[in-house]
């Protein structure tokens, strides 16, 4: 993927653990979609600190994970999931004061489903509240 996406930009992209980011005010945006859902909870306000820290002022972030409030293994996977509260109480407690919980609705979907639910945060323009999203 790293190759992939070195050839289709045009740019060297980097594969990196999240504990290994150490860029300051580089990046307009960050997408973290299904990816954060294996970092465990101890570990997440560093890691959202570093992704704070590697977005420009007006830079946008999406982060996601699975609805619930749980860490566990699936077979050999480690999954950290979040719901309102947690994600909220985690955001308010950690140094990345630029990420916040957002809401916007996904289109075409209809109610979501313990099963099927994630939690999403980004770095907004206004606004502070909670995206519950049926993937798809």
């Amino acid at each position: 993927m790293v190759a992939a996406a070195t050839k289709h930009t045009g740019q060297e992209a980097l594969l990196l653990r999240f504990d290994a980011l150490d860029f300051d005010s580089e990046f307009d945006g960050i997408w973290a979609c299904g990816s954060l859902v294996h970092i465990a909870r101890r570990d997440l306000n560093s890691v959202l600190t570093r992704l704070s820290r590697a977005l420009k002022p007006n830079g946008v972030a999406y982060l996601s994970f699975k609805y619930g409030n749980s860490e566990r293994m699936e077979g050999e996977r480690f999954f950290n999931d979040l719901n309102e509260t947690t994600l909220g109480t985690i955001l308010s407690s950690c140094t990345a004061d630029a990420l916040f919980p957002v809401e916007k609705p996904l289109e075409g979907t209809d109610a979501p489903t313990r099963s099927n639910r994630l939690i999403t945060s980004s770095r907004p323009t206004a606004g502070h509240s909670m995206e519950i999203a049926r993937i798809t």
